[in-house]
């Protein structure tokens, strides 16, 4: 499935750039209620994402001498933090949900890394639900192919599993163990009925 399908585009979404100043930035994000917000370059290259936190730390920092002007003065830029990376408009379904559990929201780019929109955990489970039955083939980690996988190869399994197994049980329709291949498709047909 192409991620397009789960995106919301740019233009139906707020994002700071990142010359706006701290005052800019703090007032956009109270007025659309946001607790966070990607931010973009003026030519629309994604840069990364601010939080309340971001904002809250560097006003802390300031200790009590911050003014209206000070806070007019310091940029965006400056207070932009990682927590958001973003995707290509390319990834594939399962570095989506990866992403999807540690993120509130997904900021996509396209090959030239310019910013087309977010993809929202919201968004993401409707529609799978209504264009398709979603089946979680439950398998041993022992039995699970690592070749062609580089998420599975570079984190150890059990850690992925441990942290992906609630998103996997809640996205699901039907679980089936997939311990052994025939079994798991004759369980799939008798419970969809097919």
């Amino acid at each position: 499935m192409n991620i397009a399908y789960f995106l919301l585009p740019k233009s139906r979404i707020a994002y700071l750039y990142d010359d706006f100043t701290i005052r800019q930035g703090l007032e956009k994000m109270r007025n659309r209620g946001y607790t966070a917000i990607p931010v973009i370059t003026r030519d629309g290259r994604y840069v990364g994402t601010v939080s309340e936190g971001d904002f809250l730390w560097r006003l802390l920092s300031d200790g009590t001498d911050l003014t209206m002007k000070k806070a007019e003065s310091l940029r965006v830029c400056d207070i932009i933090g990682n927590k958001y990376p973003a995707v290509r408009i390319t990834v594939t379904m399962d570095a989506l949900l990866e992403s999807a559990m540690n993120q509130n929201f997904i900021p996509v780019i396209d090959d030239l890394d310019n910013f087309i929109g977010i993809v929202t955990r919201r968004e993401n489970w409707a529609p799978m639900r209504e264009n398709s039955t979603v089946i979680f083939l439950r398998r041993p980690l022992d039995q699970l192919p690592l070749d062609g996988r580089p998420v599975s190869q570079a984190n150890p399994l059990e850690e992925l599993y441990e942290k992906r197994l609630p998103l996997y049980e809640k996205a699901a329709d039907l679980t089936v163990d997939n311990d052994q291949v025939d079994r798991a498709v004759d369980e799939i047909i008798r419970r969809l009925k097919l």
